[in-house]
């Protein structure tokens, strides 16, 4: 089998998928507007879309753990790349009505439910063990990248030729990441394996409970969903909705616009996440924990420093700890998951760990838009900058998320004193390579 060769097309996919996603924010705003639509239905459109992804993702783990991986990802992003080609026809219409975009975004949900464990299932399937970190680091700097680069071509594009053009880009995209993924050549076995999956039993409540009882029997585990979870509470989400009024707010003592500035720290926090994906990718990190906890009381000191009324532009390496927090963490995650996690539930337990980041990302949202409204912008940053330092203490009371982490590094680097001087893994390493 061509490791390498399905490794490039695997990360060559995901690279043109995250740059659409990076040019779809951008884009679906304007695509809104220009079909008569405004702020409201703009957030009909996204919230029809997400609440679609919550309500598929434990099935879309189901299904994905009991059929080949490899076409659902093919299959999901041709959906995508017509469902955006259909969304460009209905923008440039004459005629049309914002509420037409409804059914594609539905739509669009389902089909991401699907996309997002396959990718992750898939991945452990493509790259060996000893490279997991590796490709997931690559993954991690690409979507980073593709939020810089995807939003400024998009940026470009709208300001240049309009939303639909950009639309029109972004299916492109997912083209060329179904063309890519198509091309991953795999063992005849591997694809035969979905027929011999055992699922967890007659029916698909039954596989989704256990995948509940994998996740239980993992401290590890149970504490990394805890974690990411309160991550999103306490920073991914409430960024989403303050970030604009905050940019707002300090636009002028910034000394440019408030998009400009918005852009800023969106960037900021983009480029925290390319500089952790890369790091995971030069050399896994088994203080991965200790430097996540570091970065988090870094990071709490950007929306801190933006509330207390510190130079604006002096905030911006406290967003971008965040994101290296996020890049850097999420690359090792994966990798530790991928590699313990036997592959027939890998979906599975993937999509448990999306539907509480979805739980977490609803919760963030709705508590930072009731501070915003019964306070101030001011209250939400504080909330997340004390939450980061929070979640940077609480973490460090799991011994076994810690400790998980630096096992892995003692796995890989194990492997590869073995590997350099042409010896073959050790009972005792191999076992722990594929558990």
């Amino acid at each position: 089998m061509p490791v390498r060769r399905n490794i490039s097309l695997l990360i060559a996919g995901n690279g043109a998928s995250l740059l659409g996603d990076g040019m779809f924010v951008v884009a679906i705003g304007f695509a809104v507007f220009a079909v008569g639509g405004g702020a409201g239905a703009l957030g009909v459109i996204l919230l029809a879309g997400v609440a679609t992804i919550f309500a598929c993702i434990l099935p879309a783990g189901v299904l994905v753990d009991r059929v080949s991986r490899r076409r659902v990802l093919v299959g999901a992003d041709v959906v995508r790349c017509l469902i955006q080609l259909s969304s460009a026809a209905i923008v440039a219409h004459d005629d049309a009505h914002w509420w037409w975009l409804l059914p594609g975004s539905i739509l669009f949900g389902a089909v991401t439910a699907l996309h997002q464990p396959a990718t992750m299932s898939f991945t452990a399937e493509v790259a060996p063990p000893e490279e997991l970190e590796k490709v997931n680091g690559s993954i991690q700097a690409l979507r980073g990248l593709g939020i810089v680069l995807g939003g400024a071509i998009a940026g470009w594009i709208v300001a240049t030729r309009g939303p639909v053009d950009v639309m029109v880009v972004d299916a492109i995209t997912f083209l060329v990441c179904a063309i890519c993924i198509a091309a991953i050549r795999m063992p005849d076995h591997a694809e035969a394996t979905p027929a011999a999956r055992v699922a967890g039993g007659t029916t698909g409540v039954d596989d989704i409970k256990a995948a509940v009882s994998v996740v239980r029997s993992h401290t590890w585990l149970v504490h990394g969903l805890l974690l990411i979870t309160g991550f999103v509470v306490v920073s991914y989400g409430p960024i989403q909705v303050v970030g604009p009024a905050a940019a707002e707010d300090n636009a002028v003592a910034a000394g440019m616009s408030a998009s400009m500035f918005w852009a800023w720290m969106s960037a900021a926090t983009a480029i925290g996440m390319i500089v952790g994906g890369v790091t995971a990718f030069v050399r896994p990190v088994g203080e991965t924990m200790n430097a996540l906890r570091i970065l988090l009381v870094l990071g709490a000191l950007g929306p801190i420093g933006m509330a207390a009324g510190v130079e604006p532009l002096l905030t911006l390496p406290g967003f971008a700890a965040i994101g290296g927090a996020m890049g850097l963490f999420s690359s090792g995650w994966e990798s530790v998951k991928q590699s313990r996690i036997e592959q027939r539930m890998l979906a599975r337990v993937a999509s448990l760990d999306m539907f509480a980041q979805l739980v977490g990302m609803m919760v963030g949202v709705t508590a930072a838009a009731a501070i915003a409204t019964f306070m101030s912008t001011d209250a939400v940053l504080w909330w997340i900058g004390i939450g980061c330092a929070a979640l940077a203490v609480v973490s460090a009371t799991s011994p076994a998320l810690t400790g998980i982490f630096r096992v892995r590094a003692g796995e890989l680097a194990s492997a590869g004193e073995l590997a350099n001087s042409g010896g073959e893994p050790t009972d005792a390493v191999a076992p722990a390579l594929a558990n």
